[in-house]
């Protein structure tokens, strides 16, 4: 079994567990202690669920349009371990793109630094901050599907994951390009996350900065990798307490609450998000459906507004308008 380095684990280990379905970016066994950073990155959950829907849209495509140009581009077996798709997904657990290669340690230590900052009410993290220090523990946690903070109101929470929804998707299909300046992107909300790099062009934060040598380096595939990893998170028992009964309103069910990071134990958090949990739950075809329709609406370049908007409001993040405001949950840290 391959084991990651000694200094690896050390550093991971004193910088506690990130917050997500868990990845496995490196594509190898990984010996790592329960409830480090290092265990995070141990585990294919995400590869596995983005895989698989990529699949059933590819089996849907070639049963409702057998002869469509966009089933044939997208049939082929994965002839690399990684492509951008895959690279996206990973996206939101490593937004400055430094794991995976020699600076794997330095966002280690960043994360670390993260951690012991959200836990002093001094700091604040938000856009002075490298952007995963923001969707670990500062204010761009909805790229986890999570609250940012303990009573944090479920209406903000669920307008922010739509705004970034709204976003990738819109970089998905093309329609926001690399060379697009963040002014210009006309979304609700987003110049709030992005105020300081408004005269910046969006591949500041999406272009790919990896070498795939089989298939090319694709933003708008990253993009939809990003929002992937947001919805798939959703479906995480650690990230939204949600009831799975239908109703008139809710047809797959509705979110009882979003929950925070904030004051989470790591380790009840990090086992929620395992392979062995996804795989138990009973829920867990949920996100493989979920993920194979956004692909498909992108594939086909559905309008936001009159089809992904109405269906991730209704189908995948449903309230109610009785959601509670955000906690810890059943995974509170006992202090």
């Amino acid at each position: 079994m391959k084991k990651i380095s000694i200094a690896a684990l050390i550093i991971a280990t004193a910088a506690g567990n990130a917050h997500a379905f868990k990845l496995n970016p490196m594509n190898r066994d990984v010996d790592a202690p329960e409830g480090t950073v290092a265990d995070q990155f141990s585990e294919p959950v995400h590869e596995q669920i983005t895989r698989s829907a990529r699949e059933r849209f590819v089996k849907r495509c070639i049963e409702e349009t057998p002869t469509d140009a966009v089933c044939k581009l997208n049939s082929r077996p994965d002839a690399v371990i990684q492509d951008s798709l895959i690279r996206g997904v990973w996206w939101n657990d490593d937004p400055n793109q430094s794991l995976y290669r020699a600076s794997a340690l330095i966002w280690v230590g960043h994360m670390w630094d993260a951690k012991r900052r959200a836990n002093n009410t001094a700091y604040v993290i938000d856009s002075r901050y490298k952007m995963h220090y923001r969707s670990h523990y500062g204010d761009m946690q909805f790229l986890h599907s999570m609250a940012s903070a303990d009573g944090e109101q479920a209406t903000y929470t669920k307008k922010n994951i739509l705004m970034w929804a709204e976003f990738a998707y819109g970089m998905a299909i093309n329609e926001f390009k690399p060379y697009t300046y963040f002014k210009d992107v006309k979304i609700e909300n987003l110049s709030r996350y992005f105020a300081r790099q408004a005269d910046w062009q969006l591949s500041y934060i999406m272009r790919p900065k990896y070498h795939l040598k089989d298939t090319p380096n694709d933003f708008a595939d990253h993009a939809l990798g990003s929002l992937l990893h947001m919805v798939e998170d959703s479906y995480s028992a650690a990230h939204i307490e949600r009831d799975y009964s239908a109703s008139k309103t809710c047809p797959t069910g509705h979110i009882k609450r979003f929950l925070a990071y904030t004051n989470q134990d790591s380790k009840k958090h990090g086992a929620a998000d395992t392979l062995k949990a996804y795989e138990n739950s009973e829920h867990a075809d949920i996100p493989v459906e979920v993920a194979a329709q956004l692909i498909w609406f992108a594939r086909r370049k559905a309008d936001w507004v009159k089809e992904v908007a109405p269906y991730l409001d209704k189908m995948v993040y449903c309230t109610e308008g009785t959601a509670e405001v955000a906690g810890a949950g059943i995974y509170q840290e006992v202090k």
